[in-house]
């Protein structure tokens, strides 16, 4: 596999397992596409972070534990990259790339109030069986999919802002 970075091209095993036993094998698990995939803990670290520049994301899934998120990329060699990510650090990831796509969109338009929006598809609201929150499911046309849970005062809230917008004659707000 290659990793291209600012200190040039360097070329690395597959895997740095610290202290696996040799002719060992790392454990295998199945990812959503019927693919056998090798897991399992590494304690290696190099001294200095890996760069990868990711050319396109080809393909993604979960392995068959639902435990580990896995992201498959070309790099700019075109030479495939498979990130395996355990739930949290995929669900940290998740959290983190909408703010960091709203840096970035202000950081290219040089004004604090550009922000990176999502064009809503559409939206479904369903019941919880606790019966104090709702979860309201928002999805982009391309597939982009979020949940939050909402306690039923802040619908209450929404719904009403929601309804004094719209009937607001104030120009720009529709």
């Amino acid at each position: 596999m290659t990793f291209c970075g600012s200190a040039g091209r360097h070329r690395f095993p597959r895997a740095f397992p610290q202290s696996l036993p040799e002719g060992a094998a790392l454990p295998l698990a199945t990812d959503s596409n019927g693919n056998k995939v090798e897991t399992g803990t590494y304690r290696w670290a190099p001294s200095a972070a890996m760069i990868i520049h990711c050319r396109k994301l080809t393909t993604c899934g979960t392995l068959d534990d639902g435990e580990t998120i896995r992201l498959e990329f070309l790099d700019q060699s075109c030479h495939p990259i498979s990130l395996l990510l355990s739930f949290e650090d995929a669900e940290s990831i998740a959290m983190t790339l909408p703010r960091l796509l709203t840096q970035a969109v202000k950081a290219q338009t040089g004004k604090d109030n550009s922000r990176y929006v999502f064009a809503l598809g559409g939206w479904l609201l369903e019941g919880v069986e606790d019966h104090q929150s709702l979860i309201l499911t928002l999805t982009t046309v391309d597939g982009f999919e979020v949940s939050f849970r909402i306690p039923h005062a802040t619908c209450r809230a929404l719904g009403w802002a929601l309804q004094h917008d719209a009937d607001d004659d104030t120009p720009g707000l529709s």
